[in-house]
């Protein structure tokens, strides 16, 4: 035999003649690691640190001619430097100067051209040694033109991970008795989606317009999504707002508190009446957050559950590159979620299987009209939701799923989440708080009971939180005008 693993399935084909389904157990066990690498997350590649690149760009935009003279190293020193990244030209910075100085014609035609954008003092240095520059000079010259190239290095902008399409693995067999994992039935349900694609209608020009954040709550989730909209106007944010909320969620005097806000309010149970979306169930709160974000009047949604509020002007976000490219943005859910997304859930709603983490879709930005079949897509789902929440949980998946199952990419801000008592922190791109999702312990008046994430016994003051001293100030200011009649309504939207 040539190697141990020859050897393996030779005597894996022995085994299987006399004990079929230990060999199968096996050689699926065999085979996982490659179906791991076949399933791999596909982003965009890690970005590399080209200093040496950036310098001769300097060099040349110094001279404004590109350098030709392949014998004079420069190219080769651009090259090794580029592999060094910024940290080996930090360590190295002394041998880069000397090999710069070294080229003493290059380095001093360029300095003494626009000595001005390289060091303030090269241009006295130079003009006091007209004939011969000395070498303390161009070493400050080399110095500087280095340290600009390793700054244009550290500020050109990150690269933006784009989730794409990936293969398919199987769906676990597990729990084959409950008709949702019936072969079937997924089948079935797999083929209703793919008969509803043909149904999409086409956007209609002008039908949409401008931006703005679209909020889900009412009910027991009005006092926070009243905080969350007061957040969102105390750090600056001046984008028009909707909330939606469920068929008897609101009154009049609600709709009258959030008006002077900004805000326009909208009953999706009146909206889709005569439809047949929203089930008559306790996760209709669930299905509304699809529902909003396709049937909303704006072209480019922040979408924002009731209780996730920004730490600062989040408006940004519709200009941040990876939403341009994309027109989507999903965060991450906590590591944890993971058992919410199962292996095999994807499969079942009939799009290729996808591994990186799961979304919290607490928050997500898109753009309408660049993904308007996806919103429909997630629409759909979410109008299965008798179906789809058996196989996930519940609306959190189905965005990416949509996106998936179209072949669409979208982008996530950053690839992790982390989870601080009470709720989830959503990072930017540079590693920062932007959200702050509340989902154990909201913000709510007393005698107000939420079934579906624990809650605490009275909503505390986070002191590692940002704004939580003007959050509880905004829901005593609430308690003290409005006694809450709506607030036991029974509904979800968390």
């Amino acid at each position: 035999m040539n190697s141990t693993s020859e050897l393996a399935r030779t005597s894996l084909a022995t085994l299987e003649s006399v004990w079929p389904e230990k060999a199968a157990r096996l050689r699926a066990a065999m085979d996982r690691p490659k179906v791991a690498a076949r399933n791999r997350v596909a982003t965009t590649s890690r970005q590399r640190e080209l200093v040496g690149t950036a310098l001769k760009a300097r060099i040349e935009g110094l001279l404004a001619i590109k350098a030709t003279n392949a014998t004079c190293g420069c190219q080769t020193l651009a090259t090794e430097m580029d592999r060094w990244g910024i940290a080996g030209c930090e360590s190295r910075r002394e041998e880069i100067v000397t090999k710069l100085v070294g080229n003493r014609d290059i380095l001093i035609a360029a300095l003494r051209t626009r000595a001005s954008e390289v060091s303030v003092v090269l241009p006295m240095m130079l003009s006091v040694m007209d004939a011969v520059v000395p070498d303390a000079a161009l070493r400050l010259g080399a110095n500087c033109l280095l340290t600009q190239a390793i700054e244009d290095v550290k500020n050109q902008p990150k690269p933006v991970p784009i989730v794409r399409q990936q293969k398919p693995h199987h769906p676990s067999k597990r729990n084959e008795h409950q008709w949702w994992n019936v072969a079937e039935k997924q089948e079935s349900q797999r083929q209703h989606a793919t008969a509803f694609i043909d149904t999409i209608p086409p956007y209609v020009d002008g039908s949409l317009n401008g931006r703005g954040i679209v909020i889900t709550g009412g009910g027991r989730y009005f006092v926070s999504a009243y905080v969350t909209i007061r957040v969102i106007r105390m750090v600056g944010c001046t984008l028009p707002i909707e909330l939606w909320h469920l068929e008897g969620e609101m009154d009049q005097q609600m709709i009258d508190i959030v008006a002077p806000l900004g805000v326009t309010c909208h009953d999706a149970s009146e909206h889709a009446s005569g439809t047949g979306y929203f089930v008559d169930h306790w996760w209709k709160g669930w299905q509304l957050k699809a529902y909003a974000l396709l049937h909303s009047s704006f072209a480019e949604v922040l979408m924002l559950d009731a209780d996730s509020y920004p730490v600062r002007d989040p408006s940004f976000v519709f200009d941040w590159p990876g939403y341009v490219e994309a027109g989507a943005v999903f965060w991450p859910d906590v590591g944890e979620s993971s058992k919410m997304f199962p292996r095999g859930a994807a499969q079942s709603l009939g799009v290729p299987s996808f591994t990186e983490t799961p979304t919290e879709s607490g928050q997500m930005v898109v753009d309408k009209i660049k993904c308007w079949r996806e919103c429909h897509m997630a629409n759909h789902y979410n109008r299965e939701a008798n179906y789809t929440y058996k196989i996930v949980y519940g609306d959190k998946d189905t965005f990416p799923t949509a996106w998936h199952r179209l072949g669409k990419p979208y982008a996530r801000m950053n690839r992790k989440s982390t989870f601080s008592t009470p709720g989830i922190l959503q990072l930017d791109d540079q590693g920062k708080t932007l959200f702050q999702h509340r989902i154990h312990d909201k913000f709510r008046l007393p005698g107000t009971r939420f079934d579906s994430t624990a809650q605490k016994k009275k909503s505390n003051i986070v002191a590692s939180w940002q704004h939580e001293s003007f959050c509880h100030q905004v829901v005593a200011e609430l308690q003290s005008f409005w006694k809450g009649k709506n607030r036991r309504r029974h509904g979800q939207t968390t």
